[in-house]
């Protein structure tokens, strides 16, 4: 009988604390591991933690798997081959556009973490994509006057 009066008395929680509890990260067990390519691969941040040229190409690639929103750099490159074996065009302008908006958020020193887990790189992924796709005609050779266009539009 105190059981089914205790039930009765207890306050629902507040929404924020319900859905804590329901988005609560379960801890992995000692013997269950995953491969080390899973996930967000963060260890890769830590490992390249200064900014530098590893650090750069790191948040290039995370910048081209959040086209997909997967933070990961192996992400990263399988779609940018899979965009290579498409269209080279097209892959050359979505690499620049990852490199062009990567590199200027390096210059304007905006978040790092942000940086490095490629938020501010996506957006000018995105948009060389575009100006590839829409620049090119014919047999794929495109105005290199797009270049310029494409690199200050994704910066």
């Amino acid at each position: 009988m105190n059981e089914s009066n205790s039930i009765e008395n207890k306050q629902p929680l507040p929404l924020q604390e319900l859905l804590g509890k329901i988005l609560e990260v379960p801890t992995q067990s000692s013997t269950r591991r995953s491969l080390p390519i899973t996930g967000t691969m963060q260890w890769v941040n830590e490992k390249f933690r200064p900014i530098s040229f590893l650090d750069g190409i790191n948040a290039i690639l995370r910048g081209i798997g959040q086209v997909i929103f997967a933070n990961n750099p192996l992400s990263g490159l399988i779609i940018l081959v899979a965009i290579f074996i498409h269209s080279p065009w097209v892959g050359i302008y979505g690499l620049l556009g990852a490199i062009a908006s990567t590199v200027t958020a390096i210059f304007l020193k905006l978040n790092v973490g942000a940086i490095r887990n490629g938020v501010l790189g996506f957006n000018g992924t995105l948009i060389g994509l575009a100006l590839g796709t829409f620049g090119s005609w014919g047999n794929g050779q495109g105005n290199p006057l797009w270049v310029f266009a494409e690199k200050c539009l994704a910066a």
